[in-house]
C-alpha cells in the first residue's frame, strides 16, 4: 500500500482486535480498521491476526532501500518466537495526471491535430482523384469530338470521291458515244466512196426519192415520239427534283434544330458544371465547419470529463465529510443519552438530598430549591429541542410528499405529450409512405415520358423531348422537395420525442430522488422516534436502577450546544456542496445539449447539401444522356436519308426504258443541267440531225437486210449528240 505525508489519517489494517497502551480508542474496532497518526510516511499492512498483542505495543523499524523504505513491524511475542513481518512502502509522490504518466512512460502526441491532419490529407486525396477524373472526362470528350469531326471529314471525302467517280463514268460514256459516232461516220463515208466508185446511178430516181421520203417521214415520226417521251421524262424528273429539294431543305432545318438543341445542351452542361464547382466549394466549407464543430465537441467533451472528475472528487470528499459528521452526530446522540441518564440520576440524588437535608438543615432549603429549578429548566430545554426536531422532520416529510405529488402530475403530463407525439409520428409516417408512393409513380411517369419523348423525337424533332424532360425533372424536383420537407418534419418530431423522453427520464430521476428523500426522512423520523424511546427507557431505567451505573459522565450545556452547532454547520456545508455539484452537473448537461443541437444542425446542412449535389449530378447525367440520344437519333436519321436517296436513285435507274442505255444517259444530262428549263434550242438540232440522217440513209436502201436494222439507231444517236453539243455550248 502507498501513502504520503499529506494524508492525515493513516489506516492500519488488521484482521484481529487491536488495543494500544499508549492511548487510542478502547475496545475492538469494526472490520479491523482504526485511525492513527502516519507511520514513517506510509501505511502498515498485516494479514497476521496475532500480529498485534492486546497489551504489548508494536515496534517499527525502518530502513531505506533506494526509492523504497523497508519497514519492520515487530511485537514482543514475535520477537520471542523469532518471527518477523516485513513490507516495502513506496514513499514517492503519486502521479498527478494522465499527461504526467504519458510524459513519464513515453511521448506526448496531439491526437486532435493528428486527426485533423489525416482528415485534411483524405480530403486532398479525394480532391486530387476528382480532378483526375474530371481531366479524364474532358480528355475523352475531346477525343469523341475529334472522332466525330474526323468521321464527318471522311464522309465528305467519300462523297467527293463518289462524285469524281460519277464524273469519270460520265466522261467515259461520252467518249464511248463519240467513238461509236466516229465509227458510224467512217462507215458511212466508206459506203459513199464505194457507191461513188461503182457509179451505180440508176434512172428511177423518183421511186428512190419517194422511198427515201417515206423513210425520212417514218424517222421523223419516230424522232417526234421519242422527243415527247423525253419531255415527259424530263417533267417527271423535274417534279422529283423539286420534291428532293424540299426534302433536302427539311433535312437541313432538322439538322439546324438538332445543332441548336446540342448547343443548348452544351450550355446547360456548362451551367451544371459551374453549379457543381460552387457546390464543391460549399461542401469544402461545410467540411471545414464540420471539423471545427468536431473539435469544439471534443474540447467540450474533454472539459466535461474534467469537470465530471472534479465533481466526483468533490462528491467523494463531501461523502467522507458526511460520514464523519454522521459519526460525530452518533457520538453526540450517545452524549445526549448519557446526559439524560445523568440528569435523571441527579434529580433522584437531589430528591434524596432534599429529604435528608430537611431533617438536618432547614436553612439550605432555598439553595436546594434553586438547584432543582435549574435542573428542571435544563430538562425542559432538552425536551423543547427534541420536539422542535420532530416538528421540523414532519414539515420536511410534508414538503417531500408535495414534491412527489407535483412530480407525479408532471409525469402524467409528459405521458400525455408522449402519446400526442406518437400520434403525430404515425401521421408523419403515413405522409412519408404516401410521398414515397408518389415518388414511385413519378418515376414510372418519367420512364413513360422518356419513352414517348424518344418516339416523338424519332418521328418529329428532339426539342419536344427536351421540354418534356425538363417538365419531368421539375416534377421530380417538386416531389423530392416534398419528400425532403416530410423528412425534415419527421426528424423534428423525432427530436421532440427524444426531448420528451429526456424530460420523462429527468422526471423519473426526480421521482427517484424524491423517493430517496422520503426514505431518508423516514429514516430520520425513525431515528428521532428511537431517540425519544431511548430517552423514555433511560428515564424509566434511571428510576428503577439508580445504583447500577458506578461511573457517570457529565457534560455542560455549553459543550452540548457547541457540539450541536458544529454538527448543524457541517450538515449545512454538506448540503451546500451537494447543491453546488448538482447545479454544475445541470449546467454541464445544458452545454452538452447545446453542443448536440449544433451538431445536429450541421449534419442537417450537410445532408441537404449532399442531396443538392446528387440532384445536380443526376441532372447532368440526364442532360448527357439526352445529348447522346439526340446524336444517335441524328445519325440514324442521316443513315435513313442516305438509304432513301440511294433507293430513289436505284428506282430512277430501274424506271428508265430498257430498249437502249441512251435514255439513262439523257436523264443524267438533264439532271446535270438544272438551269436549262426550256428544251427549245434542242429541237432545231434534232431536225438538222434528222436531215443529215435522211442524206445518210439514201444509200442504205440498197444495202443488205442486216444493215436495214440500224436505221432506227442512227437518228437517236444523232439527237443525243446534238443535245450534247447544245449543252456544251450553254456551259461555255
Amino acid at each position: 500500500m502507498t501513502g504520503s505525508e499529506t494524508e492525515a489519517p493513516t489506516i492500519i489494517a488488521c484482521n484481529a482486535n487491536i488495543n494500544f497502551e499508549g492511548g487510542g480508542p478502547t475496545g475492538p474496532v469494526a472490520n479491523g480498521v482504526i485511525y492513527s497518526a502516519p507511520v514513517a510516511n506510509g501505511v502498515i499492512y498485516s494479514e497476521n491476526p496475532n500480529f498485534f498483542i492486546t497489551k504489548d505495543s508494536p515496534s517499527v523499524f525502518s530502513e531505506e532501500k533506494g526509492n523504497h523504505v523497508a519497514m519492520e513491524v515487530r511485537s514482543s511475542k514475535n520477537l520471542k518466537q523469532g518471527g518477523l513481518n516485513k513490507g516495502f512502502i513506496e514513499t514517492k509522490a503519486p502521479i498527478e495526471s494522465v499527461k504526467a504518466a504519458v510524459s513519464k512512460f513515453g511521448g506526448i502526441v496531439d491526437w486532435k491535430a493528428r486527426r485533423v491532419h489525416s482528415m485534411v490529407e483524405r480530403s486532398k486525396t479525394v480532391d486530387e482523384r476528382l480532378e483526375g477524373v474530371q481531366d479524364d472526362i474532358l480528355h475523352f470528350r475531346k477525343k469523341s469530338d475529334q472522332a466525330v469531326v474526323e468521321e464527318f471529314q471522311v464522309l465528305k471525302e467519300l462523297e467527293n470521291t463518289k462524285k469524281r467517280i460519277e464524273e469519270l463514268k460520265h466522261a467515259l460514256e461520252v467518249a464511248q458515244t463519240e467513238e461509236q459516232q466516229a465509227k458510224q461516220d467512217s462507215e458511212l463515208a466508206k459506203l459513199r466512196l464505194e457507191e461513188m466508185e461503182q457509179g451505180t446511178t440508176e434512172e428511177n430516181d423518183d421511186a428512190l426519192a419517194k422511198a427515201q421520203l417515206e423513210m425520212a417521214m417514218a424517222g421523223h415520226a419516230a424522232a417526234v415520239s421519242e422527243l415527247k417521251s423525253i419531255k415527259e421524262e424530263l417533267e417527271i424528273l423535274r417534279n422529283e427534283f423539286a420534291l428532293l429539294v424540299c426534302e433536302r431543305d427539311a433535312a437541313v432545318k432538322n439538322a439546324d434544330d438538332a445543332l441548336a438543341a446540342s448547343v443548348e445542351g452544351a450550355k446547360a452542361l456548362e451551367e451544371l458544371s459551374m453549379e457543381l464547382v460552387a457546390l464543391k466549394q460549399s461542401l469544402q466549407s461545410a467540411q471545414a465547419s464540420h471539423l471545427e464543430a468536431e473539435e469544439q465537441r471534443m474540447s467540450a467533451a474533454m472539459a466535461k470529463e474534467q469537470d465530471c472528475l472534479k465533481w466526483r472528487k468533490e462528491l467523494d470528499d463531501a461523502e467522507e465529510e458526511f460520514c464523519r459528521l454522521n459519526l460525530q452526530v452518533l457520538s453526540i446522540e450517545d452524549l445526549k443519552l448519557k446526559v439524560d441518564t445523568a440528569s435523571s440520576l441527579l434529580s433522584d440524588l437531589k430528591a434524596e438530598m432534599m429529604a435528608y437535608m430537611e431533617s438536618v438543615m432547614r436553612e439550605e432549603i432555598s439553595d436546594e430549591q434553586v438547584l432543582e429549578g435549574d435542573v428542571s429548566e435544563i430538562v425542559k430545554k432538552i425536551d423543547a429541542a427534541t420536539l422542535s426536531a420532530v416538528d421540523s422532520k414532519k414539515m420536511e416529510l410534508e414538503e417531500v410528499k408535495l414534491n412527489i405529488e407535483k412530480a407525479i402530475a408532471e409525469v402524467e403530463c409528459l405521458k400525455m405529450a408522449a402519446t400526442s407525439l406518437k400520434s403525430e409520428l404515425e401521421v408523419e409516417k403515413f405522409t412519408l409512405t404516401t410521398t414515397k408512393k408518389r415518388e414511385v409513380e413519378l418515376d414510372k411517369n418519367m420512364s413513360e415520358i422518356v419513352v414517348q419523348g424518344n418516339v416523338k423525337e424519332a418521328e418529329e424533332n428532339s426539342v419536344d423531348l427536351t421540354n418534356q424532360l425538363k417538365q419531368a425533372e421539375e416534377e421530380v424536383d417538386k416531389a423530392k422537395s416534398i419528400a425532403q420537407m416530410a423528412r425534415e418534419e419527421l426528424q423534428k418530431t423525432k427530436i421532440e420525442a427524444e426531448q420528451a423522453k429526456a424530460e420523462s427520464k429527468a422526471v423519473e430521476s426526480r421521482l427517484l430522488a424524491a423517493q430517496k428523500e422520503i426514505e431518508a426522512s423516514n429514516a430520520s423520523k425513525m431515528l428521532a422516534l428511537s431517540a425519544i424511546q431511548a430517552l423514555q427507557e433511560s428515564s424509566d431505567s434511571s428510576e428503577t436502577t439508580k445504583e447500577d451505573s458506578p461511573t457517570t459522565v457529565t457534560i455542560s450545556l455549553e459543550e452540548y450546544n457547541e457540539l450541536s452547532e458544529h454538527a448543524r454547520e457541517a450538515e449545512e456545508q454538506a448540503r451546500i456542496k451537494v447543491t453546488e455539484a448538482i447545479s454544475q452537473i445541470e449546467a454541464a448537461k445544458e452545454s452538452e445539449a447545446k453542443c448536440q443541437e449544433m451538431l445536429e444542425e450541421v449534419s442537417r446542412e450537410l445532408a441537404a447539401r449532399q442531396e443538392v449535389l446528387k440532384a445536380a449530378t443526376d441532372k447532368e447525367s440526364e442532360a448527357e444522356e439526352g445529348k447522346f440520344a439526340a446524336e444517335q437519333e441524328l445519325r440514324i436519321w442521316r443513315t435513313e436519308q442516305e438509304q432513301l436517296r440511294k433507293e430513289e436513285k436505284s428506282s430512277q435507274e430501274v424506271a428508265s426504258p430498257t430498249t437502249s442505255p441512251r435514255t439513262s444517259f439523257e436523264v443524267k444530262e438533264s439532271t446535270a443541267d438544272e438551269q436549262a428549263d426550256s428544251p427549245a434550242p434542242e429541237e432545231p438540232s434534232a431536225k438538222e440531225q434528222t436531215q443529215k440522217s435522211l442524206g445518210r440513209t439514201e444509200t442504205l436502201s440498197e444495202t443488205k437486210d442486216g444493215k436495214k436494222k440500224k436505221k432506227s439507231f442512227f437518228p437517236k444517236m444523232l439527237t443525243l449528240l446534238g443535245k450534247q453539243k447544245s449543252s456544251r455550248h450553254k456551259s461555255t
